[in-house]
């Protein structure tokens, strides 16, 4: 096995490892009762099977390291944000004698680019696919975008973007519009750019497939109906408060999880016939409740 190819092994493993380590979210997200979203909207979009490739067939490269993957030519410069644009595939000998095929590539400006996939031609055809470290696919960019942009949704999710991608807890459960979509990055290859009604522009990062439990999946940031439908009791004001990630006194667990999300810890007692609950918050905020309503918190 060659330096080129026993390098892209060892670090697509990485990239996988990074991947699993980075894909859980906690606190504010966490909403289990309203977030049970079945949506199958984007759960068949996928890379294209390796004999569909046709020679101008775009990758978009999502990190810089990427020039010690491709074996660049002339290896200065940056990658990030630009397009391999595939001129197609050969097969290759290894200093081992190992045939691998090896996916040719150039760039805008004319760089050469190769990425050597450590798996037979055959064996690439008999997987019908191949996953090209810190790339996105321009086809699966394309397709979301045309399901997607221009259509109104239900965000599920305060955890919200500024342009320059910035996290901050914005509002949830109401309604937005997909204005744009665009390539994301190493974990999440879709960005969304939306509009949230007020004039108020944001991003979303997602992942796509047929992963409709992942963290960050169409069904778990969006939805097609109103959330609000499932809770026709809610008061307008507690609603308000719901979506503004804010808790009220008088307001029940269930509303209360809603609005913050999950506490990490919760301890129980009873005080004078009540049962005290306490949540405690990995931010250092805690609610009191006495028999399931709001009492106090910080």
């Amino acid at each position: 096995m060659n330096i080129l190819t026993r390098f892209t092994l060892q670090y697509a493993a990485s990239i996988l490892l990074a991947v699993s380590a980075t894909g859980c979210f906690t606190g504010i997200e966490s909403t289990p009762k309203i977030t049970a979203n079945e949506s199958n909207l984007l759960s068949d979009i996928k890379g294209e099977p390796i004999e569909e490739w046709k020679p101008g067939k775009r990758l978009y490269v999502t990190d810089n390291k990427a020039l010690m993957l491709f074996g660049e030519e002339n290896n200065s410069g940056s990658l990030q944000g630009e397009y391999l644009i595939y001129d197609g595939v050969e097969k290759v000998l290894t200093i081992t004698g190992q045939e691998v095929a090896e996916f040719r590539f150039h760039t805008a400006d004319g760089r050469k680019m190769r990425y050597r996939s450590g798996h037979s031609p055959e064996e690439i055809s008999r997987i019908g696919s191949v996953a090209i470290p810190l790339t996105i696919e321009e086809t699966i960019v394309d397709e979301v975008r045309r399901r997607l942009k221009g259509s109104t949704f239900y965000i599920m999710t305060s955890l919200w973007y500024d342009m320059n991608e910035h996290s901050f807890n914005g509002r949830k459960f109401i309604p937005v519009k997909i204005l744009d979509v665009k390539e994301g990055n190493t974990i999440y290859p879709v960005r969304l750019l939306i509009d949230d009604g007020n004039g108020y522009r944001f991003q979303l990062f997602m992942s796509v497939g047929d992963s409709r439990k992942a963290p960050r999946s169409f069904a778990s940031l969006l939805s097609e109906t109103d959330p609000r439908l499932k809770y026709p009791d809610t008061p307008d004001a507690v609603w308000n408060n719901i979506i503004n990630g804010r808790v009220a006194i008088d307001m029940t667990r269930d509303q209360c999880r809603m609005a913050i999300g999950s506490p990490a810890e919760v301890k129980r007692r009873t005080d004078n016939n009540y049962l005290i609950e306490i949540w405690t918050y990995e931010n250092g905020h805690y609610l009191m409740f006495k028999d399931g309503i709001l009492s106090a918190y910080r």
